[in-house]
């Protein structure tokens, strides 16, 4: 479902509104981008199961009956785009595929430490942990 929110002045420079799409079985792709100039952080995607969605359902009634999702769909489309991702990548940090952009960022930035959310450009150690 698409939803209007709109936006406070200032807030988002001159925009007054912008849109969300909300459902249950929605896949979620989440850029994590840079940290600072120290640091590339990891991103991700997800989706609901249907177990899940049925669970938190009355919690959230505005996002309907998650019974209505072709939930072996919403589980294939988000393999495919994993696996579209996956075969775009250039290298890999343990099991993490790094794209091709990424991997410039990494290597210009001299990026080489993996820790928390990411990969950095100094040992956990320096940062006071």
């Amino acid at each position: 479902m698409r939803r209007r929110i709109t936006c406070l002045p200032g807030g988002s420079g001159a925009a007054t509104f912008r849109y969300t799409c909300e459902g249950w079985g929605l896949i979620q792709l989440t850029y994590g981008g840079l940290s600072g100039t120290q640091g590339l952080q990891w991103s991700h995607t997800n989706h609901n199961t249907e177990k899940r969605a049925s669970a938190w359902a009355a919690a959230v009634p505005e996002l309907g009956d998650p019974g209505a999702w072709l939930w072996a769909a919403v589980t294939r489309a988000s393999g495919r785009l994993n696996r579209v991702i996956r075969r775009m990548a250039v290298d890999t940090i343990g099991s993490r595929p790094v794209l091709p952009h990424a991997a410039r960022v990494i290597a210009e930035g001299d990026l080489r430490y993996v820790h928390g959310t990411g990969i950095h450009a100094a040992p956990l150690s320096t940062l006071g942990a």
